[in-house]
């Protein structure tokens, strides 16, 4: 997550596949729930949703945007960088 102005980006890297799916592609920010923050952007077909806990636990969920059908296994860690993050 990082912003440019007033809007905020997501980039998502794929370790298992070693490739950059988003790539500067535009996030809503939702509302905070829980103490994680959580973002919205879509591509391609796929929503990805980035959630975090400022300098703690992350999480990403993928699902096809028209059905919300889960496409990838929620990914959990501890590992995020950007400037919303911090």
């Amino acid at each position: 997550m990082f912003e440019e102005g007033a809007s905020v980006f997501m980039n998502i890297y794929n370790k298992r596949t070693a490739s950059t799916e988003l790539n500067h592609v535009f996030a809503t920010k939702l509302s905070n729930s829980g103490g994680w923050e959580n973002y919205l952007s879509t591509k391609d077909g796929r929503a990805y949703q980035a959630s975090m806990i400022r300098r703690g636990a992350t999480q990403l969920k993928i699902t096809n945007s028209a059905t919300g059908m889960e496409i990838e296994p929620i990914e959990s860690g501890f590992k995020a960088w950007g400037s919303e993050y911090q």
